[in-house]
């Protein structure tokens, strides 16, 4: 690069692209001092004021190289003539292989919503990520997402607040698929159970609510048999409940926990008696 011309690029982009647009820097001269300059805002605006009268594809690779997210929407939003999927290709690379903060990902979520993405590839890289909050939030924002495909995907992430929100606000979702799973998945208080209760629509109270009653026999039942699990009374309990080894019996939660439930009113007086 000429000397003078990178002094003019450092101080005055400006009068550079004055100069340019009059013809009296050549476009394609000015085009590669733009690329070797390395400056992605001077790429940018290069290629959106000239871009459909030089090497568009230089340009491309140029704002590729920058592994910038931010850049490589903005490329795509206000270039003519961009390659859309090349530079989706380049936005998935930033967003699973480097440094990804959450404006990279909202800008992943606004390229899905442009035309010619492809958002199913979008969606996979969503669901590659395996973070609950962007599955939810690309669901909530990009219009055509497949929202039953991010709805067995945040499922799989056991992540009982998204799951639940997904139920609440996303429209189509599948609500008995993810009461399922936090039926499934809430076993320490319940509290997203009951929040399923009174915040998603189309709710399976009825089944809900019994699931809560399940769940608060267990936890009674656990926290017996902790806590007395050494007792002869409790041994003895259930050796009678089940004709089984007792270090067996102790050794399953499952195996205890079924057996108290088949009679809780023994449980509860074998609580009282020990603190007496």
């Amino acid at each position: 690069m000429n000397s003078n011309i990178k002094l003019l690029l450092k101080n005055n982009f400006d009068y550079f692209l004055k100069l340019v647009e009059l013809g009296i820097i050549p476009k394609d001269i000015a085009c590669n001092d733009v690329i070797e300059y390395k400056e992605p805002d001077y790429i940018l605006e290069f290629a959106r004021r000239f871009g459909n009268k030089c090497n568009i594809r230089d340009l491309e690779d140029a704002i590729i190289n920058t592994h910038n997210a931010q850049y490589i929407y903005a490329f795509a939003c206000n270039v003519e003539r961009v390659d859309i999927l090349k530079l989706e290709d380049a936005l998935i690379y930033v967003f699973l292989y480097t440094v990804c903060y959450h404006n990279d990902f909202e800008c992943l979520c606004d390229f899905a919503n442009l035309t010619g993405a492809d958002i199913s590839k979008l969606e996979d890289a969503i669901i590659k990520k395996n973070t609950a909050l962007y599955i939810y939030e690309f669901a909530k924002k990009v219009k055509d997402a497949n929202i039953l495909k991010l709805e067995d995907a945040i499922i799989t992430t056991w992540d009982l607040l998204y799951i639940f929100v997904f139920a609440r606000d996303i429209k189509g979702a599948n609500i008995q698929k993810l009461e399922d799973a936090v039926i499934q998945y809430d076993v320490m208080d319940g509290a997203y159970i009951k929040r399923f209760i009174n915040e998603v629509s189309g709710a399976n109270i009825e089944k809900l609510n019994e699931s809560l009653k399940v769940l608060n026999e267990k936890n009674k039942i656990a926290y017996i048999t902790s806590k007395f699990k050494d007792s002869p009374k409790l041994i003895k309990l259930l050796k009678l409940l089940e004709n089984e080894e007792t270090d067996v019996i102790l050794e399953s939660k499952t195996t205890y926990t079924k057996l108290f439930q088949e009679d809780v009113g023994i449980a509860r007086k074998l609580t009282k008696s020990q603190k007496s």
